[in-house]
């Protein structure tokens, strides 16, 4: 026997959309065969609510088998969140820690599945998990490690500004890329990447670097 999965979307008569089906109001037929169904869950309002758990496998006698977990591998949501913390100022720490916990709590819900993964200093690399536990833990080991005034002020400059704020956008960019084409090999899961940034400007503080510049000009006029 196959076990084949269907999208429905119901509607009465008027065109109006049935929030209350339940699994005995629907009938499927295949070839003029009506079929058994084994599996029924309620998307709505962005949450999955199982009406139907496919049967338990009859237990083997001398076969002890763990308790079964709700089969929510096919209709979860699938989060990555990446922590740009090449990006993130410092300040913004806390923040970022904070706001993460209200996804944790308000957005992500029981049978999504997700992957946490940062570009820098956190040293983040979680792959996709149902396990709560494990995003919580991640989030306490979120720290910004941004570029800081001083730092991309008096570092090298090119003409298309400072040098390593171009190297850090370039790596952020490259790994969230490879991430999203990762991403894109997983099918029939509605997805979302969730990017936590400061945000990028490729040419901060010009004056103060050609200030900057002006100095260093003088003092090798200045030795020479």
């Amino acid at each position: 026997m196959d076990l084949v999965s269907t999208d429905l979307i119901a509607r009465d008569r008027n065109n109006r959309f049935v929030a209350d089906l339940k699994p005995g109001e629907v009938d499927i037929y295949e070839d003029g065969i009506k079929q058994t169904l084994v599996s029924f869950v309620l998307n709505h309002g962005e949450r999955n609510f199982d009406l139907l758990s496919p049967p338990t496998p009859p237990s083997q006698p001398g076969v002890i088998l763990p308790q079964r977990r709700p089969d929510s591998g096919s209709t979860g949501r699938i989060f990555l969140i990446v922590i740009d913390d090449f990006h993130l100022q410092f300040d913004d720490t806390l923040r970022a820690r904070n706001w993460l916990r209200q996804i944790l709590r308000r957005l992500i819900h029981q049978g999504d599945m997700f992957g946490i993964v940062s570009t820098g200093h956190s040293s983040i690399s979680e792959p996709m998990t149902y396990d709560r536990q494990v995003l919580e833990s991640a989030i306490d080991r979120v720290a910004g490690g941004g570029l800081t005034a001083k730092e991309m002020i008096e570092g090298l400059s090119t003409s298309q500004g400072p040098a390593e704020v171009r190297h850090r956008a370039q790596v952020a960019f490259a790994t969230t890329y490879e991430l999203v084409r990762n991403l894109e090999q997983v099918q029939n899961r509605r997805k979302a990447v969730l990017y936590i940034s400061s945000g990028f400007d490729f040419d901060p503080f010009v004056e103060g670097r050609l200030e900057e510049q002006a100095r260093r000009a003088g003092i090798t006029d200045a030795t020479d």
